[in-house]
C-alpha cells in the first residue's frame, strides 16, 4: 500500500471521528454543514468535503471548533486498529519535585478543563491512599507527597521534609486543583487501610531519615485532623459545598484510580506512582473501569449518612492507625 493511500485512509478515520464528536456537541436543530460553514467562514462544498473526509481540518479549524463546542482537544485521541486501547502514558519529570509536583496537577487540570461544568458531571475514585484533594490544604503532608515523588523518580540526593519549600506555584496549583474538583459532585471509595498506608510511607522517610520524629509526630497530627474532616464529611454528605459521597471498601484495593463522567467527556485516570498516571479517553477502555469501579462500590459500604456501624469500626481503625505517644 502507498504512502499516499496510507495517508488518506488514515485521515478518513481521524476525521470520521472528529465529525462524529462534533455531531454529538452540536445544538438541537443545527445542521452540521451550517455550523462548519458559518463558525470557520467556509462555503458549503468545502465543508461538505470536509464532512466526506475528502478535505482535513486545518489546525485552526479543529481549535475554532473545538472552543466552541467545549471539546477537550485530549478527547480526541482515538482508537486504531479494532479493539485496541489508546492510553496515554503520562511521565512527568522535572528538574525539582516542586516543578514535578505542579506539572502533575496541571495534567489533570488540563483534563477537567474539557468538561462541560453546566451540565452533569461526576468524579469516581477509589483511593489506596489518601486522594490529593483531601490533603492539598496540609502543609507537611503535601511535602510528604514530594518525598515521594524524589524517591519514585530515583534521586541519588533526596531532600530532607524541612528543606523541601512549598513554593508559591504549588500553593497556587493546589487553589486551581481544590477549586475544579469542587466543581463535581463526588465519590470516593476508601481502602480500609486507606490512613495506615501514609502511616507507613512516614515511618519509612523516618527510618531513612528524611523525617526527623518531631515532624513524624506532626505529620501524624495533620492525619488526625484529615480523619476528622471525614468523619464530617460522612455527617453532611457534603465537601466545599459539593455533595461527596463516602464508601468504605472491602475488598483489597492495591492502587488508586479516578474515573470522570460528563455529557461530552469521560475520561480514567489511573495511578501509577506518584507522579506518574495513565490517561485514557478510549470507550472501550472507560466503559471496562467504570464497570470495576460499580464492582467495588458493591462490595463497599456508604459511609455518608448511613452505616454506623461500619463507620465506627472504620474510623476507630483509621485513629488506632496513627496512635503514638505524643
Amino acid at each position: 500500500m502507498s504512502y499516499s493511500i496510507l495517508k488518506a485512509l488514515t485521515m478518513s478515520t481521524n476525521q470520521k471521528n472528529f465529525i462524529e464528536i462534533i455531531v454529538k456537541h452540536l445544538p438541537e436543530g443545527v445542521k452540521l454543514v451550517d455550523f462548519i460553514s458559518n463558525l470557520v467562514h467556509l462555503g458549503k462544498e468545502a465543508s461538505y468535503r470536509r464532512i466526506r473526509c475528502e478535505v482535513e481540518f486545518t489546525l485552526s479549524e479543529i481549535v475554532i471548533i473545538a472552543k466552541e463546542l467545549n471539546i477537550n482537544l485530549t478527547s480526541l485521541i482515538i482508537r486504531e486498529g479494532g479493539e485496541k486501547v489508546t492510553c496515554n502514558l503520562r511521565l512527568i519529570e522535572e528538574d525539582t519535585p516542586q516543578l514535578t509536583y505542579c506539572k502533575m496537577i496541571e495534567a489533570d487540570l488540563n483534563v477537567f478543563e474539557g468538561i462541560d461544568t453546566q451540565s452533569k458531571h461526576l468524579l469516581f475514585t477509589i483511593n489506596h491512599t489518601l486522594p490529593l484533594f483531601f490533603t492539598t490544604t496540609s502543609a507537611l503532608l503535601t511535602k510528604l507527597r514530594l518525598l515521594k515523588i524524589q524517591f519514585n523518580q530515583g534521586s541519588l540526593n533526596p531532600k530532607k521534609l524541612k528543606d523541601l519549600e512549598l513554593t508559591k506555584d504549588i500553593k497556587t496549583i493546589n487553589e486551581k486543583y481544590l477549586k475544579a474538583i469542587s466543581s463535581f459532585d463526588v465519590e470516593v471509595v476508601m481502602s480500609q487501610d486507606i490512613i495506615a498506608n501514609t502511616v507507613l510511607d512516614i515511618d519509612f522517610f523516618f527510618r531513612i531519615g528524611l523525617i526527623t520524629e518531631e515532624e513524624q509526630g506532626l505529620l501524624l497530627k495533620e492525619l488526625e485532623q484529615t480523619i476528622f474532616l471525614l468523619q464530617e464529611i460522612t455527617h453532611t454528605g457534603t465537601w466545599n459545598n459539593k455533595n461527596l459521597q463516602l464508601y468504605v471498601s472491602y475488598l483489597s484495593l492495591d492502587s488508586s484510580h479516578q474515573y470522570i463522567y460528563s455529557n461530552g467527556v469521560q475520561a480514567s485516570l489511573l495511578d501509577l506512582h506518584v507522579p506518574n498516571s495513565l490517561l485514557s479517553f478510549d470507550k472501550t477502555f472507560n466503559t471496562m473501569h467504570f464497570n470495576r469501579i460499580e464492582i467495588i462500590k458493591k462490595g463497599a459500604t456508604l459511609i455518608t449518612k448511613s452505616g454506623e456501624i461500619e463507620k465506627a469500626s472504620f474510623f476507630k481503625k483509621q485513629f488506632n492507625s496513627i496512635k503514638r505517644d505524643w
